[in-house]
């Protein structure tokens, strides 16, 4: 026998199930009739009722009900197997069932009538009148409707000749729906809980799963419930993150596939994890999520794993599904806290959306595909600025129209405050003594959210770095800028007044150490030279409109700075504090 075609012995079950409504099981010759759960076997389970009943049964096995007898154990195993005489549910009824003590052996006429109904009839539900007995005994593996279904492809043209087209009770009047409420080919017909709304994602994923079983430890069951319902760490994943659903239960690949001929094929291996276009979770960078059925443990998915191997802190970057709250995916487990590329465990810092103020998390945020910076409103507002240059530094700091505080990385804006201070003073130049200065000026470039000396460094940020790119201007002339982080001062600047040329200006009064939180008058013409310089090139006594003379391509008749418009940018360009003195030919 091949995966492609069901037994026999199903083939046979299915043509005499599937029988016309008409023509009637008869018994056997000599054979007697079955007894039936409603009266024979209801009446001789109350002698067990007192333990198992309720919402809490002992051994989660409820004997006050038919549906109860034939369910299965929170595992998946059988307690009455039909035609099994040694199955637990006779060796109870018998006393031999470990422990003894509380299991009592019922009557020999009671034990009697129980082996006849679970051996010989097995369990059968009511008289069938065309149906086996173990039609309705989900643990009969030979008879039971779904068994005998699903061996075929579940192809049930023919129950519609008897039970109708909606299934409702058709020439046979027998309502299928009475037991599969939205009809039987809802998701939780087979997975997931057949009493609750099917559309409710936490009902048709496991438990219980196709085994019957509803204990985490089982494979088919695990982590669907952590995964499908909303957390404190993610909000709830739907069935096509892992799987490739249906669109309907007929569709090749979910529970039949197609011959070339067009015959229907039982499928009979499990469902795909991560294979053949199953699933959207995004794998880790420059991997592909996989599966492994033996450990049940998934590697390389986004949701554990978002950085792959780069993250060296991260402890617990593949899960084992069947460990359910056992802290498999705690804090802490997928990524490091902070990541190994990370310096500030400050993660509020630049997730302001994310991490909540007491250490949580936003489930929305959080395992979304995604790492989302920022407040979620300076970066929205900023992608409709014409410069969309500053649209990713100023997730973190700065506002829609520039990446410079204020804010800092804390939400502040004070100005008095280091993190703040003249920022704005220089990146946009308000008081025209030049155009705006770029950050690199000051700071590393930071082409990129992850480039070396931003997130792996501790605030402050580094101020006048010896790296390629940063200080151009900073250090012109030979200029050694430095910058105090206790006293808030830089000196040795270029822009302030420092570098070979401009320290040999005698000029008293002036500022080269200018104060990071002073007040505007700290940086005002004349306080980086004098007007003009106190040096050997400059006469004594040259106004400010005299200086055009020797500067006009930085210094207009009326003594004003001349600046442009730049073409792609729109900053204002000017050729004053650009690092070099600008002296055209003086007239005779």
């Amino acid at each position: 026998m091949t995966s492609r075609q069901p037994s026999l012995a199903a083939a046979l079950l299915v043509a005499f199930a599937l029988a016309a409504c008409g023509n009637p099981r008869a018994n056997r010759l000599g054979e007697a009739e079955c007894p039936v759960y409603e009266p024979d076997i209801a009446d001789l389970m109350k002698a067990c009722t007192s333990c198992h009943a309720g919402p809490t049964p002992a051994a989660d096995y409820r004997l006050d009900a038919y549906f109860g007898i034939v369910a299965r154990g929170p595992d998946g195993s059988a307690r009455l197997v039909p035609g099994d005489a040694d199955s637990p549910f006779l060796a109870a009824a018998r006393g031999e069932l470990a422990p003894q003590e509380q299991h009592k052996a019922l009557s020999p006429e009671a034990v009697a009538t129980l082996t006849d109904w679970a051996v010989r009839c097995r369990g059968a539900s009511e008289k069938h009148a065309v149906h086996p007995p173990g039609w309705m005994t989900v643990t009969d593996l030979e008879q039971f409707h779904g068994k005998v279904l699903r061996a075929t492809g579940y192809q049930v043209e023919p129950c519609k000749k008897c039970h109708g087209d909606d299934f409702k009770g058709g020439a046979a009047k027998v309502d299928c729906t009475q037991c599969h409420k939205r009809g039987p080919f809802e998701c939780n017909v087979c997975h997931g809980d057949s009493t609750a709304d099917p559309k409710d994602l936490r009902n048709v994923a496991p438990p219980k799963d196709l085994t019957g079983a509803t204990i985490t430890t089982s494979v088919g069951v695990g982590a669907h419930q952590k995964h499908v319902n909303d957390g404190p760490m993610h909000k709830a994943f739907t069935c096509d993150a892992c799987h490739v659903v249906p669109q309907t239960p007929e569709q090749p690949g979910h529970y039949r596939l197609l011959a070339e001929d067009g015959a229907v094929i039982p499928k009979v291996t499990r469902d795909e994890v991560f294979d053949a276009g199953a699933g959207n979770v995004r794998g880790s960078p420059g991997q592909l999520p996989e599966w492994n059925l033996e450990t049940a443990q998934c590697t390389n998915a986004y949701c554990h794993n978002p950085t792959s191997a780069v993250d060296t802190k991260a402890l617990n970057v593949t899960p084992t599904w069947t460990k359910v709250d056992k802290g498999e995916a705690a804090c802490g487990t997928c990524h490091g806290l902070p990541p190994s590329s990370h310096a500030d465990n400050r993660c509020q810092l630049c997730h302001h959306e994310t991490l909540l103020a007491d250490g949580g998390v936003t489930p929305e945020k959080h395992a979304n595909g995604t790492v989302d910076l920022g407040d979620g409103v300076t970066f929205v507002e900023c992608a409709a600025q014409p410069a969309p240059a500053v649209c990713q530094c100023n997730r973190c700091h700065g506002d829609a129209t520039s990446a410079a505080p204020p804010r800092d990385t804390l939400g502040r804006a004070d100005a008095g405050l280091l993190t703040v201070g003249a920022h704005r003073a220089h990146v946009e130049g308000p008081h025209k003594l030049r155009g705006p200065i770029d950050c690199a000026e000051c700071h590393r470039p930071i082409p990129t959210v992850t480039t070396p000396g931003h997130l792996d460094h501790l605030p402050p940020a580094e101020t006048f770095p010896a790296v390629t790119g940063a200080g151009t201007v900073a250090r012109a002339d030979g200029a050694l800028p430095a910058y105090d982080y206790t006293a808030g001062t830089c000196s040795k600047v270029y822009c302030h007044g420092n570098g070979a040329k401009l320290l040999t200006d005698a000029t008293p009064g002036l500022n080269h150490t200018p104060n990071w939180l002073g007040d505007e008058t700290t940086v005002r013409c004349g306080g980086c030279h004098g007007i003009p310089p106190l040096d050997a090139a400059h006469p004594v006594g040259t106004s400010l409109v005299a200086c055009t003379k020797c500067h006009a391509a930085t210094i207009g008749p009326t003594g004003n700075f001349k600046f442009t418009t730049d073409p792609v940018t729109g900053a204002l360009v000017t050729t004053h504090i650009d690092g070099h003195v600008d002296v055209n030919t003086p007239p005779p």
